[in-house]
């Protein structure tokens, strides 16, 4: 019985390809969160993205059927976007409420993750966080051996 699953955000491929790696790492589940409504891939992501994130908004993801209970650990992983974690995440922290798990908390940037690690740490408090980490993308999107050697530093 796999009882880990990597539940993440991605709008580009970089965090996608984390998240799969995990999952071949850890043979876990992977649950990639989709707001019902897209954001765009080219100039405009980073003006409705942040506009997202200031207002703090709650997007509707598309469904999914996951029984969280089967899950003994949980990756959470998200982009930063504004420094925070993304709208999606806030969804996904919204609408599930995880107990008594094994949290593994991760993101991706592009210069610096702000509070993203710690706000996410507060939102998943009645929970015991093993690890958290952030990636830089700029670096290790070029060095995907040293990416796999981070990643495995963290993997239980």
């Amino acid at each position: 019985m796999v009882n880990t699953i990597i539940v993440f955000y991605s709008l580009e491929w970089f965090t996608k390809q984390i998240a799969k790696y995990i999952a071949k790492e850890t043979k876990g589940d992977l649950l990639e969160l989709e707001p019902k409504k897209t954001i765009s891939k080219w100039f405009m992501k980073y003006f409705r993205g942040w506009k997202q994130v200031i207002m703090k908004e709650i997007p509707t993801l598309k469904a999914y059927d996951v029984n969280f209970n089967k899950y003994e650990t949980i990756y959470i992983w998200t982009p930063v976007w504004s420094f925070i974690y993304t709208p999606a995440i806030r969804s996904f922290i919204k609408k599930k409420s995880l107990k008594n798990k094994k949290i593994i908390i991760f993101c991706t940037h592009e210069g610096w993750p702000g509070k993203t690690l710690n706000n996410l740490e507060k939102e998943f408090s009645w929970n015991t966080i093993i690890a958290k980490k952030d990636f830089n993308r700029r670096f290790l999107e070029k060095d995907i051996e040293l990416l796999h050697k981070e990643i495995k530093t963290i993997l239980i």
